[in-house]
């Protein structure tokens, strides 16, 4: 990766002052030392099923190749402006704004992200498998007579894989990396705008709207590349199911005049035949980065410096995001659906205890030695539940995606039941169901579920919140040598947070929570010598 940055501050005038910076990136997509990859172009005739598209073609100059190091396209428009503007009121208060751009490795320019080896190594790898012709009573092979002789890689061979034809009923898997969306690096906008006042007692309080959105992220899998058939082929029910025999596919042509053979020797179901690709098992769509997200958030911070021995931090957010990044079916995309917890609240506090200013104190010496310069600290959490996750269900759709569970148009009631989570004994041998499990229903075969991707009947998963405390103190034994001894207690009041309960309709344990979100209280103890 290349990039460079510049950045300046401007004080445009005596009371405002811009920050104008931009940040420019090349992210080069993988390649591999000696070009040993191998990728699947769907574009190309694919002679071993009469010419139909998609075959597996190869990086550098060799058979079959490319005649390049990687198929995908590097991205040279991503520049990065970052601006910033402070402005003063008055003495007490300062106006602050903000707007950047910014991105991220991730797909065919590395980051965390899956694909880190490239689009495979289909076609370096020999899969020699050797079997003794008695049924084990005799070995395969014999060390001292050598390996017996098999085919080895690599295999320059643009039909590899390919199946699903006379003479080779199944096939294999290909991996796809989209030549114009894997190099283009994810990207994200960032802006924010509020105030700053200073109050009397040390305070400083801030109000800020701030919110993001994202682009170019992971959100497959995608239309012709997810190897689901379109959904307009269920209508053809249970003959997906069936053997393309010419009776069968006479029946479907009722249904659906379109369906036909996708090439002439094709065998398999008609379910197989519908895909984008029927000569292959599978096609990985390696960065189907197609994904969007949005985040907007109101949020308040409180400082107390240090004042009477008590520094302390507080900040509140109450927000709400979204993102399309869930799909049942290549082809339909899901809304847009809240993920964000609304409430989070963090407070941070350290105080130094006045032991040393009481008279009684004062007055001895040993009583000084004891009491003075402890300081405790602490910081507690809050954060409210985030939204239950997809409704699992039982699905019936060959080749055509994945479902979650349907509403039961019939329920009447409330769908959390048995008390606050964690009521009741989690532990018995009947535990109690948080979620009603009549409020749901599998979806009819052939369909993909009418709940939402998250928060269905809005609900949502326990809350979490925790409280870390420190106790410390310094002794200074003589001019050049200290002693400092701490005690920290983390969950200190030993709260028992829960994980999200059981969501899958299909499981005898649905709406039950099985386990513990945070871990319980634990104490150390340390101390330090300076020297």
């Amino acid at each position: 990766a290349y990039g460079w940055w510049i950045q300046d501050n401007w004080k445009l005038l005596p009371r405002l002052t811009l920050n104008l910076g931009l940040r420019y990136d090349i992210m080069t997509p993988y390649v591999e030392v000696r070009d040993r990859m191998s990728f699947f172009n769907p574009s190309v005739p694919n002679p071993a099923v009469g010419g139909y598209p998609g075959v597996l073609m190869f990086a550098g100059k060799g058979p079959n190749s490319c005649n390049c190091r990687t198929p995908v396209k590097t991205y040279y428009n991503n520049f990065q402006p970052r601006l910033g503007l402070a402005f003063s009121l008055n003495s007490k208060t300062v106006l602050r704004a903000g707007y950047s751009i910014s991105t991220t490795h991730r797909g065919a320019v590395g980051g965390r992200g899956g694909g880190r080896t490239g689009t495979g190594l289909l076609g370096y790898s020999a899969q020699a498998s050797f079997t003794s012709l008695d049924g084990g009573i005799s070995p395969a092979f014999r060390w001292d007579e050598g390996v017996p002789p098999y085919q080895k890689a690599p295999f320059f061979e643009p039909t590899l894989n390919t199946g699903f034809y006379v003479g080779r009923p199944q096939g294999g898997s290909v991996t796809y990396g989209d030549p114009d969306i894997g190099g283009h690096p994810p990207r994200y906008q960032y802006w924010s705008f509020g105030f700053q006042r200073a109050l009397p007692a040390e305070l400083t309080i801030g109000v800020h709207y701030v919110g993001n959105n994202g682009h170019y992220l992971d959100g497959g899998p995608r239309g012709m590349w997810s190897g689901h058939i379109h959904p307009g082929f269920l209508a053809l029910g249970n003959l997906l199911r069936s053997t393309a025999t010419p009776a069968n596919i006479a029946a479907a042509q009722a249904i659906l005049p379109e369906v036909r053979l996708p090439y002439p020797n094709y065998t398999g179901a008609i379910s197989q035949m519908l895909r984008p690709f029927p000569q292959y098992a599978g096609v990985t769509d390696l960065w189907p980065m197609v994904g969007n997200s949005n985040y907007n958030s109101l949020q308040v911070t409180v400082d107390k410096r240090l004042s009477q021995g008590l520094i302390v931090n507080l900040n509140y957010t109450y927000g709400k995001g979204f993102d399309d990044l869930g799909f049942r079916n290549g082809y339909i995309k899901d809304k847009a659906r809240m993920t964000a917890s609304p409430h989070i609240l963090n407070v941070m506090f350290v105080y130094h205890m006045p032991f040393a200013n009481l008279s009684a104190v004062r007055e001895r010496s040993w009583a000084r030695a004891v009491l003075q310069g402890w300081r405790v600290s602490g910081i507690f959490t809050y954060r409210d539940g985030t939204g239950v996750g997809s409704v699992a269900a039982s699905c019936n759709l060959p080749n055509a995606g994945s479902c979650f569970a349907d509403y039961n148009p019939n329920f009447r009631g409330p769908v959390r039941i048995n008390g606050p989570y964690g009521s009741g004994d989690l532990l018995g041998p009947n535990p109690p169901a948080f979620l009603d499990r009549n409020a749901f229903q599998n979806p009819a075969a052939f369909t993909f579920g009418t709940t939402p991707r998250t928060m269905a009947y809005g609900l949502r998963n326990p809350a979490q919140k925790n409280l870390d405390l420190s106790l410390r103190r310094e002794f200074r034994l003589r001019e050049s040598l200290k002693l400092s001894v701490q005690a920290d207690a983390f969950n200190m009041p030993n709260w028992v947070m829960f994980s999200a309960p059981n969501i899958n309709i299909t499981s005898a344990a649905f709406g039950r929570i099985s386990g513990q979100a945070n871990s319980p209280r634990a104490v150390q103890f340390s101390s330090r010598v300076e020297f």
